[in-house]
């Protein structure tokens, strides 16, 4: 036998709160098909056969023992279904962001496969539940849901390089920065900022604008010597502050450069 106990401690303890609000097990065919309002965050495991799930107009084919998610706000029905059965909680409260973090959960990253090994717990959980522990059951199955979903999280890689695509399509486009970024990838903007300097070690602010001058040499460099049109080409709409920036990365001002070249 074992001498000693085994002892393991969470790195992250939450203090937000998390809570289950509904239980519900999906099979008449009718409501299946109906399109419906997603009023609290919803996570969904299909139980039997297949389907298309069409939230906001987006389609999603999916199969038994795929979970996703739904986001409060969004629309969703389900079309083209065969012996199509499905399990759903909802669920709200403030740290229902923090999972969603934490999983790279988001409307582009909604699908988790293989999970059809969940089942008999959800089932299980669902009947034996009674009006008395129907909170601690739900909330225990939500909790015991993202727990398995740690080995399902996708490749940060991906997300990087679309990051740094979507950056290089933009570089001239003065409004472009970190909150447009994440608007149009669907993430926090908080997630990616630590997610960008945890792989390039560097911030993403200083990264756009380091990018940004580069380009303002490379306009010099090919003739160009208008400061003001290389700094609208390279992203900036005020050429003062062009200058600025310039001066700081470079050692020297645009005109300075321009002459020397």
């Amino acid at each position: 036998m074992d001498r000693y106990n085994v002892c393991k401690f969470p790195l992250n303890i939450a203090e937000t709160p998390l809570k289950a609000t509904a239980f519900v097990w999906e099979k008449n065919k009718n409501t299946i098909e109906l399109k419906k309002t997603i009023n609290k965050n919803h996570v969904f495991l299909i139980t039997s056969g297949s389907g298309t799930f069409v939230f906001n107009n987006k389609e999603f084919p999916l199969q038994l023992g795929d979970l996703f998610f739904g986001f409060k706000g969004e629309t969703y029905n389900c079309i083209n279904f065969n012996n199509l059965e499905y399990a759903y909680l909802k669920f709200e409260g403030t740290r229902s962001n923090d999972l969603f973090e934490r999983f790279s959960i988001t409307k582009n990253n909604r699908v988790f496969s293989k999970l059809d090994f969940l089942i008999p717990f959800w089932k299980e959980s669902l009947f034996n539940a009674n009006e008395n522990n129907m909170d601690l059951v739900a909330e225990s199955i939500l909790l015991h849901t993202f727990s398995k979903l740690k080995a399902e999280k996708k490749d940060e890689q991906p997300l990087i390089k679309e990051i740094l695509t979507i950056t290089t399509e933009n570089l001239s486009n003065p409004s472009f920065n970190l909150k447009v970024l994440a608007k149009e990838l669907n993430y926090n903007e908080k997630y990616l900022s630590h997610l960008f300097k945890k792989h390039a070690k560097v911030g993403f602010i200083e990264y756009l604008r380091s990018l940004r001058i580069k380009n303002a040499v490379s306009l010099f460099d090919m003739g160009l010597n208008s400061v003001k049109n290389v700094a609208l080409l390279s992203g900036f709409s005020d050429p003062l502050y062009f200058s600025a920036v310039f001066k700081k990365e470079m050692g020297v001002s645009p005109k300075q450069y321009i002459n020397k070249e």
